[in-house]
């Protein structure tokens, strides 16, 4: 496993999720693809996936401001992080005051919680709100009002045809 492999994945995901203003979001190693999903606060749930080779060479798209550059540098702390634990991630959630990674270390599943502030001081990273995590108000006739504390909406389409990655490793499937 490449000892830098998600710290180069997630700086560039970061700065692109940052350029979609997406809250809430959901990283799913599905082991040959990712897929993301997150609450663009006009669209709704959104949900996509990327090749490893595509999030190499991720760029933001649309408006670009320091907050993306902020957003990217704390997924790549978190991908510091997970790299030098020798994490192998099967999800990372985006909390409220921490991302939560399940996965398997030391072929164990194992399940644990990176507080911002901790990636933040570690990083060196200043001027990124946790505010961001939350959608402020729904438009009218968009709809009820997505709790803040749920997780983004995947979609039913999603259909394991064989076992996911973690499974696979932990020998459960």
């Amino acid at each position: 496993m490449d000892p830098h492999r998600y710290e180069e994945l997630l700086n560039p995901l970061g700065a692109f999720l940052a350029s979609q203003d997406a809250l809430r979001v959901d990283i799913i190693d599905e082991g040959n693809f990712f897929l993301v999903c997150w609450h663009d606060a006009v669209a709704g749930p959104v949900q996509r996936s990327f090749f490893e080779e595509e999030l190499a060479i991720l760029r933001p798209v649309g408006h670009v401001r320091a907050a993306i550059g902020n957003r990217a540098l704390l997924l790549g702390q978190l991908g510091r992080e997970i790299d030098a634990a020798q994490f192998e991630v099967a999800r990372i959630v985006e909390g409220l005051e921490w991302f939560l990674v399940t996965g398997s270390c030391g072929g164990r599943y194992d399940s644990r919680r990176f507080p911002y502030h901790e990636l933040q001081a570690r990083g060196g990273i200043t001027g990124y709100s946790t505010s961001r995590m939350l959608p402020a108000v729904v438009p009218a006739g968009r709809g009820a009002t997505a709790s803040p504390a749920s997780p983004p909406v995947v979609p039913q389409a999603v259909v394991r045809t064989q076992a996911s990655p973690l499974r696979r490793r932990l020998q459960l499937s």
